[in-house]
């Protein structure tokens, strides 16, 4: 048996482990506990002032034939563990 999680809901579970024992936002908490502390300029959550600092995320699909064996499996095998983690996005990974 083989199992995998997908990648890009990991955060809204560790946000959710976050709320129930400190009481705040995944955002507010590492703000307070992390950024701040290091002097960072990092957020999690955006508010719309800060939309216009955010870089445009364009896709890239990089040559099969130049990745790792680990790469090459979750771009070539549609039925790896590495493929539908990255492949079963909600959305998340199609341009908008």
């Amino acid at each position: 048996m083989q199992h995998g999680y997908h990648g890009l809901t990991f955060g809204f579970l560790v946000s959710e482990v976050v709320r129930r024992i400190t009481g705040a936002t995944l955002g507010a908490f590492f703000r307070h506990e992390v950024a701040s502390r290091l002097g960072l300029d990092f957020q999690i959550g955006l508010p719309e002032a800060n939309e216009a600092r955010v870089a445009q995320v364009i896709p890239y699909l990089p040559d099969p034939q130049h990745l790792s064996p680990m790469g090459q499996m979750a771009f070539t095998d549609p039925v790896s563990i590495p493929f539908l983690m990255l492949a079963n996005s909600g959305g998340y990974m199609t341009p908008r």
